[in-house]
């Protein structure tokens, strides 16, 4: 009957509907992956560039922005334990690396 028709033809139409609805949620949920993915290598990649700038803040000598006499016993001394601090690295890393 005409009446069976129109429930069937509303039936298919609202599968198609659903599939529909089913293709958009997989594309999303896709989606969603790809992005946290990024982020978590932005994120990565952002706080290695920050560690790196807080070492590098590390090793400054003039924290305080005032003008220190080469001469005088303490910036002399900050001098050497920097410099120290830097062979100390510099030979971890040789060996670390096997040469």
């Amino acid at each position: 009957t005409k009446f069976e028709a129109n429930l069937q033809h509303a039936l298919h139409w609202s599968n198609g509907h659903i599939n529909d609805q089913k293709d958009w949620l997989l594309t999303m949920q896709a989606q969603n992956i790809l992005q946290r993915i990024y982020t978590a290598r932005v994120r990565g990649q952002l706080e290695h560039s920050e560690e790196k700038g807080a070492q590098k803040k590390k090793q400054c000598l003039h924290v305080d922005g005032r003008a220190k006499l080469l001469t005088q016993d303490e910036f002399f001394s900050q001098v050497e334990s920097a410099t120290m601090r830097v062979k100390v690295m510099m030979t971890n890393k040789r060996d670390q690396t096997g040469d």
